[in-house]
């Protein structure tokens, strides 16, 4: 078989039929077109999972995920001509094609029991990490738990389901070079040296794991710190001068680090190292990584 006949037998419907999918993140911009593009031109999926998080209303009660996705996904203008053509039924026809698990990126087996994580991992075949933080200057701590490990734990999803895994990145993990920029996984010292400009100083040698350790470190400190400084000045722990002081620190501490190896921010840099952990653990599991440029809205 040459490789055009091999492409030519290639499609997308026949892919994705009778496979279960999960998708992260689908409360944001990217996944709420994902979703409604799965819906209305691969109806042959036999499930669309979206894995969502409680959210705390300002009096401390919970959002479940279920409301989630009726307020925040359903009822949003990407689902307008789904929403046209489906009529009264529109609501309801979704909710039978949607399954919402409650969970959290952040915790280990995404935040389900061990018996909740198998059964998932029974139901589907196709994982689509869209989640992510993708504020420029984000907190340090916050930005490693859900854009660089995130990642592997949704790898180990589809490890244990036997299924591919579809990585959401950014066309950004190359830092600050210009000019051509191959689609291709650079490693870490390549991916520095091309970034940084002449003169600048370089690491001799870059380990992915010590550095997630590192900067797990550098935010536990950070915040210790800022800890201290807030009970000297008399604010108490969740004030809103303790927890601006707080959030300006991590952002610097995060800042400075991704700026040294010639990243923009923390969020290009932290997304180049989930990157890294996908290349590094995803074994026999299928993976592709996609990396948009900037996500406009479409006018049609």
């Amino acid at each position: 078989m040459t490789a055009t006949q091999s492409l030519q037998g290639l499609s997308v419907r026949r892919f994705f039929a009778g496979k279960g999918v999960l998708v992260t993140g689908s409360t944001g911009f990217l996944a709420k077109a994902l979703v409604e593009k799965l819906l209305r031109d691969l109806p042959e999926v036999k499930k669309i999972h979206l894995l969502i998080r409680p959210r705390a209303r300002a009096d401390g009660s919970l959002v479940d995920p279920a409301e989630r996705m009726r307020e925040e996904i359903l009822r949003n203008s990407a689902f307008s001509r789904l929403r046209e053509k489906m009529g009264a039924r529109f609501e309801s026809w979704c909710q039978e094609r949607i399954a919402c698990v409650s969970g959290d990126l952040t915790h280990p087996r995404l935040g389900l029991s061990e018996e909740a994580f198998e059964a998932l991992a029974r139901e589907v075949q196709i994982v689509i990490g869209s989640a992510a933080t993708v504020v420029f200057d984000e907190r340090l701590d916050l930005a490693l738990e859900i854009n660089t490990l995130s990642p592997q734990r949704l790898l180990e999803l589809a490890q244990a389901a036997g299924g591919a895994y579809i990585h959401i990145s950014t066309a950004y993990v190359s830092g600050m070079r210009k000019g051509l920029v191959p689609e291709s996984l650079l490693d870490p010292l390549e991916a520095i040296d091309a970034q940084l400009p002449p003169g600048a100083p370089r690491p001799d040698k870059f380990d992915v794991a010590k550095e997630i350790e590192k900067l797990r470190t550098l935010a536990k400190i950070v915040t210790s710190d800022c800890e201290t400084q807030a009970r000297k000045q008399g604010w108490a722990p969740e004030s809103e001068e303790a927890r601006t002081a707080l959030r300006r620190a991590l952002v610097s501490a995060g800042m400075r680090r991704a700026r040294s190896l010639g990243w923009n921010d923390t969020y290009t840099y932290t997304k180049f190292l989930g990157e890294q952990l996908v290349r590094d653990h995803h074994g026999a599991v299928p993976t592709a990584i996609v990396r948009p440029s900037i996500i406009e809205s479409s006018l049609r």
